[in-house]
């Protein structure tokens, strides 16, 4: 991991890879591939919301999704995108 990433500073195609802290999370929910949660993410400059796409494995998902609560700090690690419904524009 590299220096702290800010969340004004992601730009969609970059990758993350920072830490953050967790304001709230909803529930695990089944998608068309698969199962998934969102969660909202921020720092001292703002909020992003992250999705984890945790596939078929529901078990494996909601291990995930019970093992942080709000106002964790999370190592958040990914790409980012820009989301509009069921398709996503980079």
């Amino acid at each position: 991991m590299g220096s702290k990433q800010l969340v004004t500073a992601l730009r969609p195609g970059e990758k993350v890879d920072s830490y953050f802290s967790v304001s709230y999370k909803k529930p695990v929910t089944e998608y068309k591939y698969g199962w998934m949660f969102e969660f909202r993410v921020g720092d001292r400059t703002g909020q992003i919301t992250a999705k984890y796409w945790g596939g078929q494995d529901k078990k494996h998902v909601t291990e995930i999704h019970d093992s942080f609560d709000r106002d964790d700090v999370v190592r958040l690690k990914g790409a980012v995108i820009i989301w509009i419904g069921p398709r996503r524009v980079v």
